[in-house]
């Protein structure tokens, strides 16, 4: 069973959204733009965390009207506040727990920066769940590769048609993992529909039946 990490294992959104909150109660310059009009804005500019932070700050403040040099000060915060946010889906622990108590090897794939998904993989507490980790920097190869899928079985010594992926992204998780021959499972979240999933769940824990009736 191998699984993405952000918006899969930890939901990502949710806790940005806490951190953006934060960000203005703790900013005084940011009293004159509406909290509720800043966190969405922001929520929106991250992209799910594939956007450039300081794009995204150098955006914002251009568009509020504030002083350029906020973005880097606001830009550090988020950095320096990140790891504050690290807490599994709330049934994370739980499945992860079931799977390898039944004998399943685990694994994440994700695609990032080595500092940013070891610091979140280590935060979550999952790194000793996993029997593999595979971060796409590190790999120099990202989803939807199928290259970086064969690398994780190879690495566990499995047959693509012995393997499911979990994932949030209908590209970069299900059309991946589809087209490198393994159970595609779909996280319903932010995106409508992942046409290629052999599955589609609601929770984490929506898994164990369906390995079960295997």
């Amino acid at each position: 069973m191998l699984f993405d990490l952000d918006h899969t294992l930890w939901e990502r959104d949710a806790a940005v959204r806490r951190l953006f909150t934060a960000q203005h109660a703790g900013f005084a310059t940011l009293a004159a733009v509406p909290r509720e009009e800043y966190v969405e804005r922001m929520v929106m500019l991250d992209e799910h965390g594939v956007a450039d932070k300081t794009a995204m700050y150098e955006q914002v403040v251009r568009e509020f009207g504030l002083q350029p040099s906020l973005a880097d000060a606001l830009r550090t915060h988020f950095w320096a506040n990140f790891k504050n946010y690290f807490e599994p889906v709330s049934d994370a622990l739980k499945v992860l727990h079931a799977l390898r108590a039944a004998g399943f090897k685990t694994g994440i794939i994700t695609n990032g920066s080595i500092a940013a998904q070891d610091a979140k993989i280590s935060g979550l507490g999952l790194a000793p769940l996993m029997d593999v980790i595979l971060v796409s920097e590190r790999e120099g190869v990202r989803k939807p590769d199928r290259a970086i899928f064969q690398r994780a079985l190879d690495r566990l010594g499995v047959h693509p048609g012995a393997a499911w992926f979990v994932g949030d992204h209908p590209e970069f998780d299900v059309r991946g993992a589809a087209e490198a021959g393994l159970t595609a499972v779909w996280v319903r979240s932010w995106a409508k529909e992942a046409p290629q999933a052999t599955y589609t769940i609601s929770a984490l824990s929506d898994l164990l039946p369906l390995l079960l009736a295997e």
